[in-house]
Protein backbone atom coordinates (compact mmCIF):
# COMPACT_ATOMS: atom_id res chain seq x y z
CA UNK A 1 0.00 0.00 0.00
CA UNK A 2 1.06 3.37 -0.71
CA UNK A 3 2.75 4.72 2.46
CA UNK A 4 0.88 8.42 2.28
CA UNK A 5 -2.64 9.57 0.82
CA UNK A 6 -0.97 12.87 -0.72
CA UNK A 7 -4.71 14.43 -0.48
CA UNK A 8 -4.73 13.93 3.25
CA UNK A 9 -1.28 14.97 4.38
CA UNK A 10 -0.88 17.90 7.19
CA UNK A 11 0.16 20.88 6.20
CA UNK A 12 2.61 22.94 8.48
CA UNK A 13 1.48 26.80 8.97
CA UNK A 14 5.07 27.20 7.54
CA UNK A 15 5.26 25.15 5.04
CA UNK A 16 8.26 24.15 2.85
CA UNK A 17 6.32 24.95 -0.31
CA UNK A 18 5.48 28.50 0.58
CA UNK A 19 8.58 29.51 2.08
CA UNK A 20 9.62 31.36 -0.88
CA UNK A 21 6.29 33.70 0.00
CA UNK A 22 6.44 33.61 4.01
CA UNK A 23 10.17 34.43 3.92
CA UNK A 24 9.67 37.49 1.31
CA UNK A 25 5.89 38.49 3.01
CA UNK A 26 5.85 37.70 6.63
CA UNK A 27 2.82 38.41 7.24
CA UNK A 28 1.53 36.61 4.59
CA UNK A 29 0.93 33.18 6.10
CA UNK A 30 -1.12 34.16 9.38
CA UNK A 31 -3.09 36.55 7.10
CA UNK A 32 -4.08 33.37 4.78
CA UNK A 33 -4.86 31.37 8.13
CA UNK A 34 -7.36 34.09 8.53
CA UNK A 35 -8.49 34.36 5.15
CA UNK A 36 -12.03 33.98 3.93
CA UNK A 37 -10.47 33.47 0.49
CA UNK A 38 -11.83 29.72 -0.57
CA UNK A 39 -9.20 27.59 -1.97
CA UNK A 40 -10.62 24.55 -3.02
CA UNK A 41 -7.66 23.49 -5.36
CA UNK A 42 -7.30 23.54 -9.26
CA UNK A 43 -7.78 20.75 -11.51
CA UNK A 44 -4.03 20.98 -12.20
CA UNK A 45 -3.11 20.98 -8.77
CA UNK A 46 -5.57 17.86 -7.95
CA UNK A 47 -3.48 15.97 -10.98
CA UNK A 48 -0.30 16.67 -9.95
CA UNK A 49 -1.53 15.11 -6.41
CA UNK A 50 -2.66 11.73 -8.09
CA UNK A 51 0.73 11.83 -10.16
CA UNK A 52 2.81 11.97 -6.93
CA UNK A 53 0.71 8.87 -5.39
CA UNK A 54 1.36 6.79 -8.62
CA UNK A 55 4.93 7.69 -8.36
CA UNK A 56 5.29 6.89 -5.28
CA UNK A 57 3.29 2.93 -6.04
CA UNK A 58 6.02 2.58 -8.88
CA UNK A 59 8.73 3.43 -6.32
CA UNK A 60 7.35 1.53 -3.70
CA UNK A 61 6.85 -1.12 -5.84
CA UNK A 62 10.59 -1.32 -7.56
CA UNK A 63 12.21 -1.13 -3.91
CA UNK A 64 9.97 -1.68 -1.17
CA UNK A 65 8.29 -5.00 -2.36
CA UNK A 66 4.84 -3.90 -2.93
CA UNK A 67 3.00 -6.55 -3.93
CA UNK A 68 1.35 -6.28 -7.86
CA UNK A 69 -1.66 -7.24 -6.27
CA UNK A 70 -1.17 -3.66 -3.72
CA UNK A 71 0.25 -2.11 -6.63
CA UNK A 72 -2.74 -2.84 -8.78
CA UNK A 73 -5.26 -2.08 -6.25
CA UNK A 74 -3.87 1.42 -5.63
CA UNK A 75 -3.45 2.05 -9.15
CA UNK A 76 -7.30 1.34 -9.74
CA UNK A 77 -7.76 4.08 -7.40
CA UNK A 78 -5.83 6.37 -8.99
CA UNK A 79 -6.93 5.55 -12.59
CA UNK A 80 -10.77 6.21 -11.28
CA UNK A 81 -9.89 9.38 -9.93
CA UNK A 82 -8.35 10.51 -13.02
CA UNK A 83 -11.43 9.34 -14.52
CA UNK A 84 -13.82 11.83 -12.62
CA UNK A 85 -10.80 14.45 -12.55
CA UNK A 86 -10.95 14.60 -16.42
CA UNK A 87 -13.72 12.37 -17.73
CA UNK A 88 -13.52 13.57 -21.71
CA UNK A 89 -10.39 11.81 -21.98
CA UNK A 90 -9.58 9.92 -19.24
CA UNK A 91 -7.38 7.24 -20.95
CA UNK A 92 -5.06 9.47 -22.49
CA UNK A 93 -4.40 11.72 -19.05
CA UNK A 94 -3.64 8.37 -17.35
CA UNK A 95 -1.05 6.71 -20.20
CA UNK A 96 0.79 10.06 -20.45
CA UNK A 97 0.54 10.45 -16.60
CA UNK A 98 2.33 7.06 -16.44
CA UNK A 99 4.80 7.78 -19.12
CA UNK A 100 6.48 11.17 -17.34
CA UNK A 101 5.98 9.63 -14.08
CA UNK A 102 8.20 6.82 -15.42
CA UNK A 103 10.59 9.62 -16.01
CA UNK A 104 10.88 10.50 -12.66
CA UNK A 105 10.64 7.21 -11.28
CA UNK A 106 14.23 6.07 -13.47
CA UNK A 107 16.08 9.17 -12.43
CA UNK A 108 15.35 8.35 -8.19
CA UNK A 109 16.04 4.36 -9.07
CA UNK A 110 18.91 5.41 -11.21
CA UNK A 111 20.66 7.74 -8.51
CA UNK A 112 19.57 5.01 -5.87
CA UNK A 113 21.28 2.31 -7.77
CA UNK A 114 24.68 4.61 -8.03
CA UNK A 115 23.77 5.10 -4.14
CA UNK A 116 24.10 1.27 -3.44
CA UNK A 117 27.45 1.37 -4.99
CA UNK A 118 29.37 4.09 -3.13
CA UNK A 119 27.67 2.69 0.14
CA UNK A 120 25.96 -0.97 -0.14
CA UNK A 121 23.75 0.44 3.00
CA UNK A 122 22.64 3.30 1.67
CA UNK A 123 19.09 3.52 1.92
CA UNK A 124 15.57 4.47 -0.34
CA UNK A 125 13.24 6.73 1.56
CA UNK A 126 9.72 7.31 0.52
CA UNK A 127 7.29 10.31 1.52
CA UNK A 128 9.12 10.86 4.71
CA UNK A 129 7.95 13.08 7.13
CA UNK A 130 10.69 16.00 7.73
CA UNK A 131 10.07 18.26 10.91
CA UNK A 132 12.29 21.40 10.70
CA UNK A 133 11.10 22.88 13.80
CA UNK A 134 14.14 23.67 15.57
CA UNK A 135 14.82 26.67 13.20
CA UNK A 136 10.83 27.17 11.57
CA UNK A 137 7.75 27.11 14.60
CA UNK A 138 6.15 24.05 13.92
CA UNK A 139 7.51 23.58 10.55
CA UNK A 140 7.02 20.47 8.75
CA UNK A 141 7.14 18.67 5.58
CA UNK A 142 7.29 15.52 3.59
CA UNK A 143 10.13 14.61 0.99
CA UNK A 144 9.26 12.76 -2.21
CA UNK A 145 11.77 10.63 -2.11
CA UNK A 146 14.86 10.94 -0.04
CA UNK A 147 18.62 8.40 -0.21
CA UNK A 148 21.12 8.66 2.35
CA UNK A 149 24.93 6.92 2.04
CA UNK A 150 27.93 7.80 4.30
CA UNK A 151 28.76 11.19 3.70
CA UNK A 152 25.91 12.17 1.15
CA UNK A 153 22.24 12.75 1.29
CA UNK A 154 20.35 13.19 -1.79
CA UNK A 155 17.09 14.47 -2.46
CA UNK A 156 14.22 14.39 -4.88
CA UNK A 157 11.37 16.09 -5.58
CA UNK A 158 8.34 15.72 -8.49
CA UNK A 159 6.83 18.70 -10.22
CA UNK A 160 4.46 17.70 -12.64
CA UNK A 161 2.55 20.57 -13.86
CA UNK A 162 3.29 22.24 -17.14
CA UNK A 163 4.10 26.04 -15.51
CA UNK A 164 7.45 27.59 -14.38
CA UNK A 165 10.32 25.72 -14.31
CA UNK A 166 11.88 25.54 -11.28
CA UNK A 167 15.85 25.72 -10.56
CA UNK A 168 17.05 23.59 -7.55
CA UNK A 169 20.23 25.62 -7.00
CA UNK A 170 19.02 27.46 -3.89
CA UNK A 171 15.21 26.19 -3.71
CA UNK A 172 14.04 27.37 -0.33
CA UNK A 173 11.41 24.40 -0.37
CA UNK A 174 14.68 21.63 -0.97
CA UNK A 175 17.31 23.35 1.51
CA UNK A 176 14.07 23.31 4.06
CA UNK A 177 13.30 19.92 3.27
CA UNK A 178 17.39 18.84 3.35
CA UNK A 179 17.53 20.46 6.68
CA UNK A 180 14.83 18.65 8.05
CA UNK A 181 16.51 15.02 6.88
CA UNK A 182 19.76 16.50 8.25
CA UNK A 183 18.25 16.56 11.53
CA UNK A 184 16.61 13.25 11.73
CA UNK A 185 19.35 11.48 10.46
CA UNK A 186 22.78 13.08 12.24
CA UNK A 187 22.49 10.26 14.68
CA UNK A 188 22.45 7.72 11.73
CA UNK A 189 24.65 9.06 8.85
CA UNK A 190 28.14 11.25 8.72
CA UNK A 191 26.32 13.56 6.18
CA UNK A 192 28.80 16.14 4.64
CA UNK A 193 27.30 16.68 0.94
CA UNK A 194 23.68 17.36 0.41
CA UNK A 195 22.19 17.14 -3.43
CA UNK A 196 18.68 18.62 -4.31
CA UNK A 197 17.06 17.57 -7.45
CA UNK A 198 13.79 18.77 -8.83
CA UNK A 199 11.90 16.97 -12.03
CA UNK A 200 9.69 18.23 -13.71
CA UNK A 201 9.33 15.38 -16.85
CA UNK A 202 6.59 17.16 -18.91
CA UNK A 203 8.90 20.27 -19.64
CA UNK A 204 11.92 17.92 -19.76
CA UNK A 205 13.23 19.97 -17.04
CA UNK A 206 15.84 17.71 -14.29
CA UNK A 207 17.87 20.42 -12.30
CA UNK A 208 20.29 19.19 -9.44
CA UNK A 209 22.23 21.22 -7.06
CA UNK A 210 24.66 20.26 -4.13
CA UNK A 211 26.04 21.71 -2.00
CA UNK A 212 27.05 21.25 2.04
CA UNK A 213 25.45 20.33 4.98
CA UNK A 214 27.35 23.46 7.10
CA UNK A 215 26.17 26.02 3.99
CA UNK A 216 22.60 24.63 4.80
CA UNK A 217 22.33 25.29 9.03
CA UNK A 218 24.39 28.11 8.44
CA UNK A 219 21.37 29.68 5.95
CA UNK A 220 19.01 28.28 8.25
CA UNK A 221 20.40 30.41 11.25
CA UNK A 222 20.78 33.38 9.90
CA UNK A 223 18.43 33.65 6.99
CA UNK A 224 15.52 31.70 7.74
CA UNK A 225 15.31 31.40 11.52
CA UNK A 226 14.63 35.21 12.00
CA UNK A 227 12.34 35.52 9.09
CA UNK A 228 10.51 32.70 10.44
CA UNK A 229 9.68 33.79 13.80
CA UNK A 230 8.31 37.03 12.33
CA UNK A 231 6.29 34.92 9.91
CA UNK A 232 4.89 32.98 13.15
CA UNK A 233 3.83 35.96 14.53
CA UNK A 234 2.50 37.36 11.78
CA UNK A 235 4.69 40.41 11.86
CA UNK A 236 6.66 42.56 9.35
CA UNK A 237 5.37 44.51 6.24
CA UNK A 238 3.63 43.20 3.26
CA UNK A 239 5.66 42.68 0.32
CA UNK A 240 4.29 42.31 -3.42
CA UNK A 241 6.17 39.70 -6.06
CA UNK A 242 6.45 36.89 -7.63
CA UNK A 243 5.90 34.41 -4.82
CA UNK A 244 2.12 36.15 -4.30
CA UNK A 245 0.92 33.49 -6.92
CA UNK A 246 -0.16 30.77 -4.89
CA UNK A 247 -1.22 33.05 -2.20
CA UNK A 248 -4.80 33.31 -1.07
CA UNK A 249 -5.26 36.36 -0.01
CA UNK A 250 -3.73 37.74 -3.19
CA UNK A 251 -7.21 39.45 -4.35
CA UNK A 252 -7.57 40.96 -1.62
CA UNK A 253 -4.15 42.17 -0.57
CA UNK A 254 -3.26 45.91 -0.97
CA UNK A 255 0.09 45.62 -1.14
CA UNK A 256 -0.75 42.66 -4.53
CA UNK A 257 -2.62 45.93 -5.78
CA UNK A 258 -0.52 48.50 -5.41
CA UNK A 259 2.51 46.42 -6.67
CA UNK A 260 0.44 45.86 -10.05
CA UNK A 261 -1.72 48.84 -11.00
CA UNK A 262 1.76 50.34 -10.99
CA UNK A 263 2.21 48.62 -14.38
CA UNK A 264 -1.24 49.87 -15.55
CA UNK A 265 -0.13 53.26 -14.38
CA UNK A 266 2.85 52.84 -16.45
CA UNK A 267 3.81 56.35 -17.80
CA UNK A 268 4.88 55.93 -21.04
CA UNK A 269 6.92 59.19 -21.75
CA UNK A 270 7.34 60.84 -24.96
CA UNK A 271 8.44 60.01 -28.32
CA UNK A 272 5.11 58.62 -29.44
CA UNK A 273 6.24 55.55 -30.72
CA UNK A 274 7.10 53.52 -27.42
CA UNK A 275 11.05 52.62 -27.15
CA UNK A 276 11.19 48.64 -26.91
CA UNK A 277 12.85 48.74 -23.22
CA UNK A 278 9.70 50.31 -21.82
CA UNK A 279 7.62 47.87 -23.71
CA UNK A 280 9.97 44.90 -22.53
CA UNK A 281 9.13 46.56 -19.12
CA UNK A 282 5.39 45.80 -19.04
CA UNK A 283 6.49 42.14 -20.83
CA UNK A 284 8.37 41.11 -17.54
CA UNK A 285 5.53 42.03 -15.25
CA UNK A 286 2.73 41.08 -17.54
CA UNK A 287 2.12 37.48 -16.12
CA UNK A 288 2.02 38.50 -12.29
CA UNK A 289 -0.69 41.51 -13.32
CA UNK A 290 -2.68 38.51 -15.67
CA UNK A 291 -2.93 36.41 -12.50
CA UNK A 292 -3.61 39.04 -10.20
CA UNK A 293 -6.29 40.25 -12.29
CA UNK A 294 -7.43 36.20 -12.44
CA UNK A 295 -7.38 35.66 -9.00
CA UNK A 296 -9.54 39.23 -8.35
CA UNK A 297 -12.70 37.77 -10.89
CA UNK A 298 -12.34 34.61 -9.14
CA UNK A 299 -12.93 36.12 -5.63
CA UNK A 300 -15.88 38.68 -7.17
CA UNK A 301 -17.73 35.44 -8.58
CA UNK A 302 -16.93 33.57 -4.90
CA UNK A 303 -18.73 36.69 -3.08
CA UNK A 304 -21.50 37.34 -6.09
CA UNK A 305 -22.14 33.60 -5.21
CA UNK A 306 -22.25 33.31 -1.84
CA UNK A 307 -25.02 36.13 -2.08
CA UNK A 308 -23.19 39.53 -1.75
CA UNK A 309 -23.51 42.45 -4.40
CA UNK A 310 -20.75 43.78 -6.86
CA UNK A 311 -21.49 46.81 -7.94
CA UNK A 312 -21.50 47.39 -11.37
CA UNK A 313 -21.45 43.72 -12.27
CA UNK A 314 -24.13 40.42 -12.58
CA UNK A 315 -23.51 37.08 -11.90
CA UNK A 316 -24.43 35.24 -15.09
CA UNK A 317 -24.24 31.42 -16.65
CA UNK A 318 -20.86 31.30 -18.74
CA UNK A 319 -20.71 29.25 -21.98
CA UNK A 320 -20.64 25.35 -21.83
CA UNK A 321 -19.63 22.97 -24.75
CA UNK A 322 -22.75 20.48 -26.07
CA UNK A 323 -21.70 16.75 -24.98
CA UNK A 324 -22.68 13.54 -25.54
CA UNK A 325 -24.60 11.42 -22.96
CA UNK A 326 -24.59 8.27 -24.22
CA UNK A 327 -21.90 7.59 -26.95
CA UNK A 328 -22.83 4.13 -27.13
CA UNK A 329 -26.52 5.19 -28.16
CA UNK A 330 -25.13 7.28 -30.72
CA UNK A 331 -22.97 4.95 -32.58
CA UNK A 332 -26.09 3.24 -32.77
CA UNK A 333 -27.79 5.24 -34.59
CA UNK A 334 -24.93 6.04 -36.58
CA UNK A 335 -25.48 2.80 -37.82
CA UNK A 336 -28.78 2.68 -38.38
CA UNK A 337 -29.00 5.77 -40.64
CA UNK A 338 -26.46 4.65 -42.82
CA UNK A 339 -22.75 5.80 -42.14
CA UNK A 340 -19.87 3.20 -41.49
CA UNK A 341 -17.25 3.53 -38.83
CA UNK A 342 -14.71 4.84 -40.29
CA UNK A 343 -16.77 7.70 -41.25
CA UNK A 344 -17.39 9.02 -36.94
CA UNK A 345 -14.45 6.72 -35.51
CA UNK A 346 -11.29 7.50 -34.71
CA UNK A 347 -9.63 6.20 -31.43
CA UNK A 348 -12.82 7.01 -30.28
CA UNK A 349 -16.20 8.47 -30.88
CA UNK A 350 -15.29 12.19 -32.99
CA UNK A 351 -16.97 14.78 -31.55
CA UNK A 352 -20.37 16.24 -31.80
CA UNK A 353 -19.29 19.42 -34.05
CA UNK A 354 -17.58 16.86 -36.56
CA UNK A 355 -20.88 14.71 -36.27
CA UNK A 356 -23.20 17.24 -37.35
CA UNK A 357 -21.34 18.07 -40.29
CA UNK A 358 -21.41 14.45 -41.33
CA UNK A 359 -25.25 14.43 -40.94
CA UNK A 360 -26.13 17.59 -41.52
CA UNK A 361 -27.55 19.91 -39.30
CA UNK A 362 -31.81 19.13 -39.86
CA UNK A 363 -31.22 15.37 -39.73
CA UNK A 364 -28.61 15.40 -36.88
CA UNK A 365 -31.50 17.48 -34.75
CA UNK A 366 -33.88 14.94 -35.55
CA UNK A 367 -32.24 11.68 -35.05
CA UNK A 368 -29.85 12.74 -32.14
CA UNK A 369 -31.34 14.97 -29.89
CA UNK A 370 -32.44 12.43 -27.06
CA UNK A 371 -28.26 12.12 -27.17
CA UNK A 372 -27.07 15.16 -26.23
CA UNK A 373 -26.81 17.59 -23.08
CA UNK A 374 -26.07 20.97 -22.77
CA UNK A 375 -24.99 21.12 -19.24
CA UNK A 376 -25.25 25.08 -17.74
CA UNK A 377 -22.41 27.02 -17.80
CA UNK A 378 -19.91 27.77 -15.24
CA UNK A 379 -21.54 31.43 -13.31
CA UNK A 380 -18.62 34.13 -14.45
CA UNK A 381 -19.49 37.86 -13.95
CA UNK A 382 -20.31 40.05 -16.70
CA UNK A 383 -20.61 43.61 -16.68
CA UNK A 384 -24.48 44.82 -15.85
CA UNK A 385 -25.11 45.92 -19.45
CA UNK A 386 -24.90 42.59 -20.46
CA UNK A 387 -27.82 40.67 -22.24
CA UNK A 388 -27.37 37.93 -20.17
CA UNK A 389 -30.59 37.86 -17.27
CA UNK A 390 -28.82 37.17 -13.82
CA UNK A 391 -28.46 34.19 -11.59
CA UNK A 392 -28.91 34.17 -7.97
CA UNK A 393 -26.90 33.21 -5.34
CA UNK A 394 -24.81 29.95 -4.56
CA UNK A 395 -28.28 28.14 -3.29
CA UNK A 396 -30.21 29.36 -6.22
CA UNK A 397 -26.92 28.58 -8.75
CA UNK A 398 -26.56 24.97 -6.89
CA UNK A 399 -29.68 23.94 -7.05
CA UNK A 400 -29.98 25.33 -10.93
CA UNK A 401 -26.91 23.41 -11.95
CA UNK A 402 -27.55 20.20 -9.88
Amino acid sequence: MSSVNHKDRDHALLSASGASRWMACTPSARLEEKAMVKDSGSIYSKEGTLAHELSDIMLQKRWKNLSDKGFNAEKRKIRTAVKKLFPDSPDLIMQEMETEVQKYVDIVSEAYLAALTETPDAVLMLEERLDYSHVVPEGFGTGDAIIIGNLKMRGFDLKYGRGIVVDAKLNQQQMLYSLGALRKFEMHFDIERVEMNIVQPRVNNYSTWETSANYIESWAEKIVRPKAVAAFEGSGEKHAGDWCKWCKIKPVCRAAMDKNLEMAQHDFKLPEEVPIDELAEVMLRMDMFTDWISSVKAYLVQQAMAGKEVPHFKLVEGRSNRKWVNEDRVTELLTENGFTEDQYMKSSLEGITKIEKLVGKDDFYRVFSETIVKPPGAPTLVHESDRRDPIGSLAEAKKDFK
